[in-house]
């Protein structure tokens, strides 16, 4: 799958910018594309194949922050 930056900024981070003024933290996109609808759409189904995609990706970030898998650690 495909990872790109986007050109512009989306709206959709504006709640989490409240949450980086008390930890840090990232935030990131998980998106299906332009076809397909959006999350608050009635007609929005969550597409299951996506979980492992998103598992790769936080399991990414956690070897890039050198926080062993399975072990606790404190920020």
């Amino acid at each position: 799958m495909p990872i790109c930056d986007m050109p512009e900024a989306m709206r959709g981070s504006e709640d989490f910018g409240h949450y980086l003024k008390q930890i840090p933290g990232a935030l990131f996109l998980l998106v299906n594309g332009e076809e397909y609808p959006p999350i608050h759409a009635k007609q929005f189904d969550f597409p299951d194949d996506e979980i492992e995609t998103a598992v790769e990706i936080f399991m990414a970030v956690l070897k890039g922050a050198d926080i062993p898998v399975g072990e606790e650690k404190s920020l």
